[in-house]
């Protein structure tokens, strides 16, 4: 299991506007973030579980190598690879997928680097990020659903009061454990969490509620009530608007269990 910090560095990874993806000490494609598949080629999820001998068409790849070219969708492209520091195993390699065309000649691209781990972004209760932070997040992921028109929704988690401060944090961990690489899950009020849904639909965002709710009430019993609200990002609205569809169904939900 990732250390708390080193999770958040991954994930602000995944959140670039370039392609990103992640290769585990097998050599096999653990999360890759929207923009690498749309680089690919390919649709979200068909990365995942792939080897990545796979997007060579099969050539090997030394264990040192730093640069592959690869050819897909109508052009080629390279995938820079470094390796991961020590903390992030099971993980290997970060990969960011450039598009050459896109490359400046005289400046070139480099890679960005791993994120400071800055314990300020994560609330100290649940280890999750704070509320400031998870509303910086899903701002940037509203911005991007704008300007591309991908699809985006957000899970409203009402959470039992006066939960026990351990409880909360092994609450919110199994949470995490359940979700994607790709999302993103905070605290977003005392008796509340955010779960930020990049490239899923509401029908999609639903099956998730449903399972997360069945580990609420594994972690918390079976009197948890169904408090999971969904919502999918409408064009136009502000992601405070869309957070607060979300809580209102949740908010239902509560009163008609």
């Amino acid at each position: 299991m990732l250390e708390a910090q080193t999770q958040v560095a991954l994930e602000a990874l995944i959140a670039l506007p370039v392609g990103v993806f992640f290769v585990d000490e097998e050599d096999h494609i653990r999360q890759a973030n929207p923009a690498a598949h749309a680089l690919l080629g390919v649709t979200s999820g068909e990365l995942e579980g792939l080897a990545l001998i796979a997007l060579t068409g099969g050539q090997p790849i030394a264990a040192d190598a730093q640069r592959i070219t690869v050819t897909a969708a109508t052009h080629r492209l390279e995938l820079l690879l470094r390796e991961l520091p020590i903390t992030c195993i099971p993980l290997r390699r970060v990969v960011t997928v450039v598009d050459p065309a896109a490359v400046d000649p005289r400046k070139g691209m480099r890679l960005p680097p791993l994120p400071g781990l800055d314990a300020s972004r994560l609330d100290v209760d649940t280890g999750l990020l704070n509320r400031r932070n998870v509303l910086q997040e899903l701002n940037a992921q509203v911005s991007r659903s704008r300007r591309y028109g991908n699809v985006l929704s957000v899970l409203h988690l009402s959470l039992p009061a006066a939960l026990a401060p351990e409880l909360r944090r092994s609450l919110a961990q199994a949470l995490k454990a359940t979700l994607r690489w790709v999302d993103i899950i905070g605290r977003w009020e005392d008796d509340a969490l955010l779960v930020i849904l990049p490239e899923t639909s509401h029908e999609a965002a639903s099956v998730l509620a449903r399972k997360l709710r069945e580990v609420m009430q594994q972690v918390l019993g079976d009197c948890v009530p169904n408090t999971v609200g969904v919502a999918q990002w409408a064009r136009g609205e502000e992601a405070t608007a869309l957070v607060a569809r979300a809580a209102a169904e949740s908010c239902e939900l509560a009163r008609a269990g």
